[in-house]
């Protein structure tokens, strides 16, 4: 997904906008987010760069709030109706390319009726809407960018496995010397009275040796 261009007016959302560029900013890449008061260096003329990042952006979120109709300037006049106001004249040029257009409602702002908009801009009410709110904000956020498909949802991650069962621990096969040592080890106890029978008859065996090297010598004395 390419650039995301925030279009708002400062006096209507202009502390919903910045909260929501540094989202953006954090969960999409600092590359990835167009805001007129970040994003012109100074010294620019910032109708070139706005001219120059609305030819190239994918995404534009047009936030609206409650004021956003019917906002006025210092002659009263309202603002929509200029044909240079800005707001204006980003959303037309977004409309022109036919890029994803996202009317941001905020503050329970509701969509215009196609009416009281100007006919240059007309289109935007047709775009579907997403709202986001104060309560909610942390996870209307995240669901707007999965709706944008600027980020893949966790479930749906590239390379991410499906779940499975845990696997079985396994146990290492025996070795021919341990296994056979299995198959012919002798009960104790049989090993105890074999132990004893050998040891008696030893005792035995040197006990005649010794009567009979006794009796040699009486013999011989």
């Amino acid at each position: 997904m390419g650039e995301i261009f925030i279009n708002y007016r400062r006096d209507d959302t202009a502390g919903e906008a910045r909260a929501l560029f540094n989202e953006l900013r954090e969960k999409v890449g600092d590359d990835k987010v167009f805001m007129d008061v970040d994003n012109i260096a100074l010294g620019r003329d910032f109708r070139e760069v706005l001219t120059e990042r609305l030819a190239t952006v994918e995404v534009m979120l047009a936030l609206i709030g409650v004021n956003w109709l019917d906002a006025k300037d210092k002659s009263g006049r309202r603002r929509l109706d200029d044909p240079n106001d800005f707001v204006r004249r980003e959303i037309r040029a977004a409309l022109q390319r036919n890029i994803a257009v996202t009317p941001v409602l905020l503050k329970d702002a509701t969509i215009p009726a196609e009416a009281d908009l100007p006919e240059d801009i007309r289109a935007l009410v047709f775009r579907n809407a997403f709202e986001l709110t104060h309560s909610r904000w942390g996870s209307d956020v995240n669901e707007l960018i999965h709706r944008l498909g600027l980020v893949a949802p966790p479930a749906a991650a590239a390379g991410t496995p499906p779940p499975s069962a845990e696997p079985r621990p396994t146990t290492p096969a025996a070795t021919p010397s341990t296994a056979s040592a299995g198959r012919f080890r002798a009960p104790l106890g049989v090993v105890a009275a074999i132990v004893g029978v050998l040891v008696a008859g030893a005792g035995g065996y040197w006990y005649y040796q010794g009567e009979q090297g006794r009796e040699a010598e009486l013999r011989q004395g």
